[in-house]
């Protein structure tokens, strides 16, 4: 049987369920490299730097243009999920604004405002509210409490 020359044959080590002699194709090359394929920018550059022709070298500025106007919207837009963060961090801050002076677990903190305790513990930590360790039920609990 004929392979191609891009076809190889390696040698795995002989064990039970492993086929002696494998063959690997350019694809599964492919999917192994390391090495970091080009950005848009990037090439965009090269065009630039290459001085292939005056069209390509006006297109090329143009489109490094649109990439830096883009970027520089992303930088001062946020995300929907910055947005949600944000506004549960409020909540948060509101809800132990209410109740200074009280201690909360941060089941407690979300089940009172409405999120999950991981999300109410990621706000106590985010808007830096002290915690401390209290008794409650005989186990050792972490609490929040606004004293000011």
């Amino acid at each position: 049987m004929q392979f191609p020359e891009y076809v190889l044959y390696y040698n795995r080590p002989k064990g039970k369920g492993q086929n002696k002699n494998r063959v690997v194709t350019d694809t599964e090359r492919m999917k192994r490299r390391k090495d970091i394929p080009m950005t848009t920018r990037e090439y965009f550059q090269t065009v630039l730097d290459a001085h292939l022709s005056d069209d390509m070298d006006a297109a090329s500025k143009l489109l490094i243009q649109k990439l830096d106007e883009r970027n520089a919207k992303r930088k001062t837009t946020e995300t929907k999920e910055q947005k949600a963060t944000k506004e549960r961090y409020q909540l948060v801050a509101e809800f132990l604004d209410q109740h200074k002076g009280e201690q909360f677990t941060r089941d407690a903190i979300a089940e009172a405002v409405g999120i999950s305790p991981a999300q109410a513990q990621a706000a106590c930590k985010a808007l830096n509210i002290p915690k401390t360790e209290a008794k409650i039920d005989k186990t050792r609990r972490v609490v929040y409490s606004v004293t000011e």
